[in-house]
């Protein structure tokens, strides 16, 4: 296993870069990603999404929500929460 660390957020740091995974990640396995993005328009505008992908579970987290998980799925079925 090797150690592997982008930081695509940092609030002290002032880090908000979703562009700098792909240069950084030339070294990860093949089988998994990361990315992120920002919504606009309405309540949701300014929230970031964090999709993490291990190549069977997917999950996107909110990190500017309480790192809250948003939605999540293995292979083609979802899980979640819904009350």
């Amino acid at each position: 296993m090797s150690d592997f660390q982008v930081d695509l957020l940092d609030v002290d740091a002032e880090t908000h870069d979703a562009s700098r995974f792909p240069e950084a990640a030339s070294g990860s396995p093949d089988d998994w990603f990361v990315q992120m993005r920002r919504l606009h328009g309405g309540l949701s505008d300014g929230v970031d999404v964090v999709r993490l992908n291990n190549g069977k579970l997917e999950l996107e987290v909110l990190p500017t929500r309480g790192m809250g998980i948003w939605r999540g799925r293995i292979g083609d079925v979802p899980i979640g929460w819904n009350s």
